[in-house]
């Protein structure tokens, strides 16, 4: 992991050479016009051991990570004093997410930070029934204190397209999101948040039936 530290100082003017051409230049021009100049700068296999005395934001330390091997990791990050956080990405990176209560033949997924929020995306392809609600490991850990928050949607699609239920994304614990149908396919057709999913409900599963999702949860 490479990563530079900086604190405010004179602003320097953009050159023409400062354009932005990938995410690499996205962070030093963030940096030249935004943060200031550089005052410490070095190549660590991890983020610096923060400043207790240095404070938060413009006035104390923020680094910027440029060579993470987790592409999503890499960005700009800020300290209270004890620990860093990512509060901005500049791109958009994959996740393979761990899937629980089902097993699948194939998962897609996606995220990207700003303003410390991370923002998630992807498909679950089944090739069982599940034998519970369906649940992923997040890309970062969230905020604790929210767990059973609804953070989004799903989508869980009968390969055969005669069922198309919608479900809500909630926070399961600081590291897992679970999926949850708002509608079943039965009689009556509206069930409760929470309705437990198992190989008949909200349908009957079958291999190649999918979940799609989004959502976005606090760092």
């Amino acid at each position: 992991m490479s990563s530079t530290t900086f604190g405010p100082e004179a602003l320097p003017y953009p050159q023409p050479s400062d354009a932005p051409d990938g995410p690499g230049a996205f962070l030093a021009l963030i940096q030249k016009l935004v943060l200031g100049g550089v005052q410490q700068f070095g190549t660590y296999a991890a983020l610096p051991t923060p400043n207790p005395s240095a404070g938060v934001g413009f006035g104390g330390q923020l680094a910027i990570v440029t060579a993470d091997p987790n592409p999503g990791l890499n960005g700009i990050y800020e300290s209270n004093g004890t620990a860093w956080s990512l509060i901005l990405s500049p791109t958009t990176a994959a996740w393979t997410p761990t899937v629980g209560n089902v097993a699948t033949s194939a998962v897609q997924a996606r995220y990207s930070v700003a303003a410390g929020i991370a923002f998630c995306s992807g498909k679950i392809t089944i090739s069982a029934a599940p034998t519970g609600a369906p649940t992923i490991t997040l890309p970062l850990t969230a905020t604790v204190g929210n767990n059973g928050k609804v953070l989004g949607t799903a989508i869980m699609n009968h390969s055969s397209g005669a069922s198309i239920v919608d479900a809500f994304a909630f926070l399961n614990d600081a590291t897992h999101v679970g999926f949850t149908p708002k509608f079943s396919s039965g009689t009556p057709a509206y069930v409760q948040q929470g309705v437990s999913v198992d190989s008949t409900h909200p349908f009957a599963w079958a291999a190649g039936d999918t979940i799609e999702f989004e959502f976005q949860y606090n760092l």
